[in-house]
């Protein structure tokens, strides 16, 4: 079952949004628990990504978090998205969601993605929700299919969830947990990455974080 979660905001605390800003396709890349690979949750994610890409000519990029996990790129690589951005210290070494949403805020930010998919579970569920909390969004869970429009808002087969659907186009970027049971699992072609973007993020944000939670 989908359900959205509205965030509440002041209008006027809202800035200005020009969708035409906002163009790829992201997907959050789950590690498992030693961040060695991809929870296999990912893959069927990725290529419902690039199925839905290849129409609209953006392309998907797959976002990890862990610390170490430079040196296993090529673990990563074939899973099929256009490019891996890196989020790689030692800040992430115990998967902690909030430093976790440290720097998918920051990704949200610099690289402006219309649309952020996760996987719907537990982990990432409550991932997401806490960073569309972080950047004043709604956002809707446990999705089972999208469809997304020539001008990348995302939208559902079913009739019935187009509302929820409408709700998380206002913004961007459009944040959804997707259940990825529900997909079709295909072979992965042969495929390699065109860019590997090595993301560094500003000592001060972990200090905000630090003093924000002993605040």
């Amino acid at each position: 079952m989908s359900n959205i979660r509205f965030i509440a905001s002041s209008e006027s605390n809202q800035p200005s949004l020009s969708k035409t800003d906002w163009l790829d396709i992201a997907v959050y890349g789950e590690l498992n628990d030693d961040q060695t690979a991809l929870k296999e949750e990912i893959q069927p994610l990725i290529q419902k990504a690039v199925e839905s890409a290849v129409p609209l000519r953006v392309k998907v990029s797959l976002v990890l978090v862990g610390n170490g996990i430079t040196s296993k790129i090529h673990d990563f690589s074939h899973a099929g998205p256009d490019r891996i951005f890196l989020y790689d210290h030692i800040s992430f070494s115990d998967h902690n969601l909030s430093d976790i949403v440290i720097a998918l805020k920051h990704f949200s930010k610099e690289y402006k993605p219309s649309v952020i998919l996760f996987p719907s579970s537990d982990f990432s569920s409550l991932l997401a929700e806490t960073l569309a909390t972080e950047l004043n969004l709604s956002f809707a869970d446990h999705i089972s299919d999208f469809k997304i429009q020539p001008n990348k808002d995302l939208s559902s087969p079913r009739e019935e969830q187009q509302p929820i659907f409408q709700a998380v186009a206002q913004s961007r970027p459009q944040i959804i947990t997707v259940r990825t049971e529900t997909l079709p699992i295909r072979p992965v072609s042969p495929h390699s990455v065109g860019e590997i973007i090595l993301c560094e993020l500003p000592d001060e944000l972990f200090l905000r974080q630090i003093e924000k939670g002993s605040s």
